[in-house]
């Protein structure tokens, strides 16, 4: 070779060999240090999570969904088409997507450190913040075009079972779930700082794995017998009870007069493979005949001579705090906070065929107000009670806080015993129960073989 050629080969050699000392010492420290800080305070991760369950949770929610948006759309008003984008969906399907992914990237990566992994964990934290701000930045906009149009709504209060919420506490915790996704964004950019210019914050030991649910030891209120609240198809597995506070069933004052949850007990009820929540300080119903007037799907029930039904407090729908759920199921399991999310979700997806049901029994699609404060599940699926998402003081409201009495069209176990049933008249009852959505979709095939008697 020539000498002219020989220098410009050499140089290159000393700038490879220079950058090459310089860098894989600190990539090598950067990356020592970005695995620690994962190890002692890992984003969007929970060892105990079931991933395959889980993830044929996430896809059934996902079929559910789009289910009911189809249905909504279909007899959707003129009025409304402008409440939501064409992308909005009622669930963070995408982020809980999203958070599948990054808990695998973050259990392969604990299981080999290398710097490739560390960087597609990053992508992951990105991806999981970028799907998780996008579902509440397009709730927060369905509501504020719901205002526009009536702005008389903000404050309208949204009951359920002795508590409340309104479209103001919604927005307000919405905007709450932004200033996390701020706190995630700098999180996530000073992990990557870390990894890639080793400088990185001090350590802060907060795994998971050591977030286990304390339960209370009692509550004052009386406790229901397990054979009125086990569901009629039976269950093997009876856990509980558990005491955990909750604002669901209405509030109690301190000695200082506050308001604080009361204490609620729970069993809990398994059988393949699916758990089944009970409330066991009360039991609810749904009076048909008192709501006969004002929803024309009640008839359906009183033609069948059913005039009262069990309506389970513990559906999502009926509280717009849910995070009593996770913190239940992680104590009766004995495993960390997210270990119950699947199970979760898989009763989210079940209890959502009711309200597609519904609109197409009655021809129109569910009310907006009702859609974005009470079926949303934020309070669940954005995960405001995981300190691996939530990396803020601040947590959001959920309820207007008072107690709220029952709405007509509802009965309790104690009100229906005052009226003369006993005991052993519910537990008849409970067990002769057809589920609400079997008896609407044999009013659906019926109709369809009246408009289409010789098939479709």
């Amino acid at each position: 070779m020539k000498p002219r050629a020989i220098l410009p080969a050499l140089f290159i050699l000393m700038v490879f060999m220079a950058v090459y000392l310089t860098t894989t010492p600190r990539k090598e420290i950067g990356l020592k240090r970005f695995y620690e800080i994962t190890k002692a305070d890992p984003l969007f991760y929970d060892p105990s999570i079931e991933l395959d369950k889980f993830d044929n949770a996430v896809t059934d929610l996902s079929i559910s969904e789009k289910n009911f948006r189809n249905t909504y759309q279909k007899y959707l008003e003129t009025k409304d088409e402008k409440i939501f984008s064409r992308d909005w969906e009622l669930f963070p399907i995408d982020f809980l997507k999203e958070l599948s992914t990054t808990i695998k990237k973050t259990d392969k990566f604990l299981k080999e450190p290398t710097f490739f992994k560390a960087s597609g964990l990053l992508q992951a934290y990105k991806r999981s913040t970028t799907s998780y701000k996008k579902n509440a930045e397009l709730q927060l906009m369905a509501i504020s075009n719901l205002i526009k149009a009536n702005p008389s709504i903000l404050k309208r209060k949204i009951h359920f079972l002795g508590s409340a919420t309104s479209l103001e506490v919604v927005k307000s915790d919405l905007e709450l779930i932004l200033e996390n996704t701020a706190a995630l964004e700098t999180e996530i950019a000073a992990r990557e700082k870390c990894l890639y210019s080793e400088e990185c914050a001090e350590t802060i030991n907060n795994p998971p794995e050591k977030e286990f649910v304390q339960t209370l030891d009692e509550t004052n209120q009386a406790l229901l017998s397990v054979d009125l609240l086990r569901p009629p198809y039976g269950y093997g597995k009876i856990l509980g009870p558990y005491f955990l506070k909750s604002g669901c069933w209405g509030w109690e004052q301190d000695k200082i007069g506050k308001l604080e949850p009361k204490i609620q007990a729970f069993y809990l009820f398994e059988k393949n493979g699916k758990i089944t929540p009970k409330l066991a300080t009360e039991i609810f119903y749904i009076d048909y005949k008192a709501l006969e007037a004002s929803w024309k799907t009640a008839e359906l029930f009183l033609e069948r001579h059913v005039r009262f039904q069990e309506q389970s407090a513990t559906n999502d729908y009926r509280c717009p705090d849910l995070t009593y759920l996770p913190r239940l199921y992680a104590a009766a399991y004995h495993r960390t906070i997210l270990w119950g999310l699947p199970y979760l979700i898989e009763r989210v997806a079940s209890t959502l065929e009711f309200l597609t049901l519904d609109q197409k029994l009655l021809k129109t699609s569910s009310d907006n107000l009702y859609i974005l404060s009470s079926r949303t599940d934020y309070s669940l699926l954005f995960l405001p009670y995981a300190k691996t998402v939530w990396r803020i003081e601040k947590t959001p409201q959920y309820f207007i806080k008072e107690n709220i009495p029952l709405d007509r069209g509802f009965e309790t176990h104690r009100g229906l015993l005052a009226k003369g049933m006993s005991d052993e008249n519910l537990k008849a009852m409970a067990l002769e129960a057809i589920p609400q959505t079997e008896i609407m979709k044999a009013a659906l095939e019926k109709e369809n073989k009246y408009f289409f008697p010789f098939g479709k």
